[in-house]
Order: C-alpha cells, then sequence, then structure tokens
C-alpha cells in the first residue's frame, strides 16, 4: 500500500521540512538572477579593463546564456532519469566553481570561458529547483512555487547593493578592475548556498519522482521522514511499472498535447529575448542616457520584489488575464522608458519595466512546471528553460550590435518581443497532473517593430 499524493492533509501539517526546502531552493532562484544582473553590471567596469568594442562586449553574456541553454538540458535529462536531489546538490556548486575562476580571468576569451562554466552550474538551477519544491509540497501550498520569485527577485536586489557598494561610479582606467571584486562577492555567495544545501540542511529526493519510478518503498520512507501522516489517510495501490523515459517524452509532442508544449516553450523563448536584451545592457543604457547608473539599477532592482508578490496573490485568484495585461503593460513602460528625457522619467520608467516585466515572468515561472506530467517535468521544463537561454545567447549580441547605431534599439527590439506575446490570447492546457489552467498571449518568435 502506498500512500496517496496531492490530497489536501495527506501530508500532515508538519510544514518545517518544507519551509526549509522553500528557502534551499530559494536560494537557487536568487543565485540564478545575481549572476545575471551581476554579469550585466559588470560590462562598463569589464569593458573598460581590455578595451572591449561595443560589438563584442555582449559575447561576455552570450556566453553565460550558452552555458545556461547546457546546463538547462543536460541537468533536465539527469533530473528525470537519475533524480533531482543530486541535480539539486551539484550546480551551485558549478557555478561557484565558474564564478571564481571568472574573476581571475586573466583574457577576455577566458572569462567568457568561465561565464560558460558559470552558467552551466546557474543554468539547471530553477527549473529543477522549482520541480523539487513544487513535487515536494502538498496540493494546498503548490503556490509557494510562486513565492519562489521573491527570492528570484531578492537576487537582484542583493547584486545591486553590492554593485553600488563596490563597483565606483566613475569609467577610467582606475576602476577597470572593480568587477573582479563584485564577482568574487558573487562566488562567495554562491558557495555558502551550495554549502547549505549540501550540508546545512537534510533534504530528500522528490516523492512524485519516486512514485513515478515505481519506487514505493523509497517513497513512503521520504513522506515518513518529511511529514507527519494524518488518521483518515487515503491509500493507493502500487500501480504498475512506468513507461519508459523516452516514450514519456513522446507523449510531450504527440497530438492531443502538442499544442500547450509548443507554445509554452516559444513563450519562454520570446520573453527572455526581449528581457534579456533589455536586462544585459540596461546599465550601459543609463550611462548613456546620463542617468545615475547605480541609483536607478539599484531602484529597478527593488521594484521587482512587490511584481513577485503580486504575481503569487493573482495566481491564487486565478491568472485568467494576468500574463496579456502584464505583457502589455511592460510594452508600454518600455516606450516611455526610450522616450524618457530627465533623470525622474528614465528612474519611473525603469521600475516600472522592471515591476510589470518581473509580474509576468513570476506568472510564467510559477505555471510552467504544473503544466507536465512527473515523469518528464524535468525535462519539459528544462527545455522550456534551455529554448529561453538560446533566445538570451542572441539577445546580447544582436544589442550590442545595434548600440553603436541607435542606443535605444535594444529597447525598441524588446518592446516587439513582448508585443509580439501578446498579439493574441491562447489557453494553454495542462498536460500534467494538476487541474491548473491559465490563459497568456501567443508567443511569436520575432516582432520587431523597425520604422
Amino acid at each position: 500500500m502506498t500512500p496517496a499524493l496531492g490530497r489536501r492533509g495527506a501530508w500532515g501539517n508538519a510544514r518545517g521540512y518544507h519551509v526549509r526546502l522553500w528557502v534551499l531552493c530559494g536560494l537557487g532562484w536568487a543565485a540564478d538572477n545575481m549572476w545575471l544582473q551581476g554579469v550585466a553590471m559588470s560590462l562598463p567596469s569589464l569593458q573598460a579593463t581590455w578595451h572591449i568594442p561595443d560589438a563584442r562586449i555582449g559575447l561576455m553574456t552570450a556566453s553565460m546564456f550558452t552555458g545556461m541553454m547546457i546546463g538547462a538540458l543536460g541537468w533536465g535529462v539527469w533530473a528525470d532519469q537519475q533524480g533531482r536531489h543530486g541535480v539539486y546538490r551539484s550546480t551551485l556548486l558549478v557555478a561557484a566553481f565558474g564564478g571564481l575562476g571568472l574573476s581571475m580571468a586573466p583574457t577576455y576569451l577566458m572569462a567568457c570561458f568561465f561565464s560558460i562554466v558559470l552558467g552551466t552550474g546557474i543554468g539547471g538551477s530553477m527549473p529543477i529547483d522549482g520541480t523539487l519544491l513544487l513535487e515536494s509540497l502538498p496540493h494546498a501550498l503548490h503556490h509557494w512555487l510562486t513565492g519562489l520569485s521573491v527570492c528570484f527577485a531578492l537576487g537582484s536586489v542583493i547584486c545591486a547593493g553590492l554593485a553600488y557598494t563596490i563597483l565606483p561610479a566613475c569609467n577610467d582606467a582606475s576602476c577597470a578592475q572593480a568587477w573582479r571584486h563584485l564577482v568574487l562577492v558573487l562566488s562567495g555567495l554562491t558557495l555558502a548556498a551550495a554549502i547549505a544545501r549540501r550540508w546545512g540542511s537534510t533534504t530528500y529526493e522528490s516523492p512524485r519522482f519516486l512514485a513515478a519510478q515505481g519506487r514505493w518503498d523509497d517513497m513512503a520512507l521520504v513522506l515518513e521522514a518529511t511529514s507527519t501522516l494524518d488518521e483518515d489517510e487515503a491509500w493507493i495501490h502500487d500501480e504498475p511499472d512506468p513507461a519508459p523515459w523516452r516514450e514519456q517524452v513522446g507523449h510531450l509532442v504527440s497530438r492531443p498535447c502538442r499544442r500547450t508544449t509548443y507554445m509554452v516553450w516559444l513563450l519562454w523563448a520570446n520573453m527572455s529575448l526581449g528581457f534579456t536584451m533589455f536586462n544585459a545592457l540596461y546599465p550601459l543604457l543609463l550611462q548613456r542616457k546620463q542617468a545615475d547608473v547605480s541609483h536607478d539599477v539599484l531602484w529597478y532592482a527593488v521594484s521587482s520584489v512587490p511584481a513577485s508578490l503580486c504575481a503569487a496573490a493573482w495566481l491564487r485568484t486565478g491568472a485568467t488575464y494576468a500574463m496579456p495585461c502584464m505583457l502589455g503593460a511592460t510594452s508600454l513602460s518600455l516606450l516611455l522608458f526610450a522616450c524618457a528625457r530627465s533623470s525622474l522619467a528614465i528612474r519611473i520608467a525603469g521600475i516600472s519595466v522592471s515591476f510589470t516585466a518581473n509580474t509576468a515572468y513570476a506568472i510564467l515561472y510559477g505555471t510552467t512546471p504544473e503544466m507536465f506530467p512527473t515523469q518528464v517535468r524535468g525535462t519539459a521544463c528544462a527545455i522550456a528553460s534551455a529554448l529561453g537561454r538560446a533566445a538570451g545567447i542572441l539577445a546580447p549580441v544582436l544589442a550590442s550590435a545595434l548600440l553603436p547605431g541607435d542606443d535605444m534599439a535594444p529597447v525598441y527590439m524588446k518592446r516587439g518581443a513582448t508585443s509580439g506575446s501578446s498579439d493574441k490570447r491562447r489557453e494553454l492546457g495542462v498536460l500534467g497532473d494538476s487541474n491548473h489552467r491559465f490563459s497568456c498571449k501567443r508567443a511569436a518568435l520575432v516582432a520587431l517593430p523597425f520604422q
């Protein structure tokens, strides 16, 4: 006999383990955004170190996204075949090693190489951490997954605060090495998070993964170790052996499921193209608008925290129109940023972009895992993440190539991408074991409003 999963109250009231797991998974989400922002904010100082032209400076961010794409695919397949827990314990260690190498890189080429290593570690953190948390929580607590977006936002705030302290407000040669200090501090924080995960607290494999693999005895041990079972617990009999992994993956693109699968993946790629293009070069855009870079980036980061809380609250009441509303608002905010001239207008427009875009991303992050079945959830989420990272590879290279001609070209392109994501609303069904549904705008790969 095997404890039923997903029943309200079936796992009792012992939430201490779930709180600890939420915090530890949140460290991975925070590290992801912390490094994305850290590399972007290091670009002006790094550019001064090796006198990198504008057309090549985007290669640094592109290298990190290349590693993220590799990591998302590799860690995702491993998670579905070997388990989520091993990935959860390993990703941040790899990222910390890559960050330490980056801080000591002697050349721009070596810096790009260590960015790939860094991205490989970070790339598997968000999709697999979210999957592990979702599959370890009782159904009544599934909204905690969206709450991880708060940790994602806090990573940006931490990085912005460190950058404000470490990176000097200057552009001459004396400031050229300041980025190394920032990267070293971020590496230390990532290493501390990895140690906390590996040795700081006991965590267990996903019980849903164990059930999907037919390992019922192991699942019962995990449930016993993490929860207090109620007296009126529901029970089910052992199920037959699961289908082969390749057959399960094929289910994602089968006729009944392919529309949902493809739309989710396209949405991830399209949003990442626009969001990354703007984020990667936001400090440079502020610099060229002669704004207060440190203060504006800090405000930009802080405004993402209430965005995550807003998304979590919105999802609890239904997300039918959340995604299209936020993507449309993001597009308008970008237009305001492109037109802004005064310091106050630039800051307000940046805050608006951050709030609306992060709300949309939090909704996307919180709903994607529930759309896929347990057996292939890691792979499906990893492919979605990898497609987003692939778009992220193109974004900074394309944006940095456009910078010499028009400083606001990356802004126009992000506005086109977000508008393309919201041109036609499409309801996405659920492939997994949840009844959750949400409507979002149909993704478009490219929508660039060149006039």
